[in-house]
């Protein structure tokens, strides 16, 4: 039942997102037409935020740190 839940917050959100990106749209296309409207959302939703390209991948934190050694014998 959780899964399910969970599963239609996902959907909502989802329909959120792109209510909000429409209602943008629309207002970005009346002050600067459609094509300038349409570059600039794409280059919203293509644009890193990484100032940096030389950073390491993002590490597993659920693995160990170090590799277990043998207790005793």
């Amino acid at each position: 039942m959780g899964a399910i839940a969970w599963s239609g917050l996902n959907i909502l959100l989802l329909i959120l997102i792109i209510y909000a990106w429409i209602r943008v749209f629309i207002i970005i296309r009346r002050q600067i037409g459609i094509g300038l409207a349409a570059l600039f959302l794409l280059s919203l939703s293509i644009f890193r935020g990484s100032a940096n390209d030389n950073t390491e991948p993002p590490k597993n934190l659920l693995a160990a740190r170090e590799k277990p050694t043998q207790f005793g014998n």
